[in-house]
């Protein structure tokens, strides 16, 4: 879940990558989780009828999840304290939210 809201924050969505042969391991997902990834696909896709397509939504959110990881991957190699640069940004969002 962090890295597809990461990589929904910063608009990077990957389309082709290795996918699982088991698909989405949604057993783990919580009904909140539910909640972030079908406002994620309502948001992409602007259309509230696309809702009814659980597994477009799951697909939407395989490619931004990949897109985080890649972010994420790229900032952990970066000089510098990853912990306190993902603190900050957080920081941030939830400050923004005030």
């Amino acid at each position: 879940m962090i890295a597809l809201s990461w990589g929904f924050k910063h608009g990077t969505r990957v389309e082709e990558f290795k996918r699982s042969d088991t698909g989405p391991r949604t057993e783990y997902l919580q009904p909140e989780h539910l909640a972030i990834i079908a406002a994620i696909h309502l948001a992409e896709t602007g259309r509230p009828d696309a809702l009814c397509s659980a597994e477009d939504g799951f697909d939407i959110a395989e490619q931004y999840a990949e897109g985080g990881i890649l972010l994420l991957e790229t900032a952990m190699d970066e000089p510098g304290d990853f912990a306190k640069m993902l603190a900050g940004e957080v920081k941030s969002e939830v400050d923004g939210l005030a």
